[in-house]
């Protein structure tokens, strides 16, 4: 949720010098290569819940790219008129064990932001148990959680909100970083 500063400065004569041009020619390339398998397209992708179990808000909208697209859950629990927590999560599963280092998701930031907690795990095998990777508390635009390489089965998102609204995600990606990334 922040601009990158890349600092590259004109030099006297207006342009950018030649081994800076292709230092960040460098970076966007791996920046590309990067994100373009998201492993977690190939896998199957099961919810905690569903909002109404109504099909316009099924886990698969985090892998179709379309912003406009959405998982989200039911109401949290309530105290009164009053929502106090409302949480859920997604499991991406593959047959066979996936090597990552990145796992980015975003949520459906039209519907504003309302997600306050995050905690990414993962298991090694199906038998294995959860091992986190990160927590934390916004998600916002995107959030990358960048890890050092890890093999998993299974990778789970799960995401919370206090705030009365619900969760929302619109896209989740499982990578594996560049060579030049690492």
């Amino acid at each position: 949720n922040a601009t990158m500063l890349l600092n590259v400065p004109p030099n006297n004569q207006g342009t950018v010098d030649e081994p800076i041009l292709k230092r960040i020619t460098e970076f966007g390339q791996n920046v590309e290569e990067t994100f373009r398998k998201n492993l977690a397209k190939n896998a199957t992708i099961e919810a905690s819940n569903v909002r109404g179990n109504d099909i316009a808000f099924k886990p698969g909208n985090v892998v179709d790219d379309k912003d406009e697209t959405y998982w989200t859950t039911e109401d949290g629990t309530k105290e009164g008129s009053l929502t106090i927590k409302t949480s859920g999560s997604l499991t991406i599963k593959w047959n066979t064990a996936k090597k990552f280092d990145v796992v980015s998701f975003e949520e459906a930031i039209q519907k504003g932001q309302h997600i306050n907690s995050y905690k990414v795990e993962y298991k090694a095998s199906d038998d294995a148990q959860w091992q986190t990777l990160k927590s934390g508390v916004t998600v916002g635009a995107k959030r990358l959680v960048r890890t050092a390489p890890v093999s998993a089965t299974q990778v789970k998102i799960t995401v919370g909100t206090t705030n009365g609204k619900v969760p929302t995600l619109s896209e989740v990606g499982v990578y594996k970083a560049s060579e030049g990334f690492q």
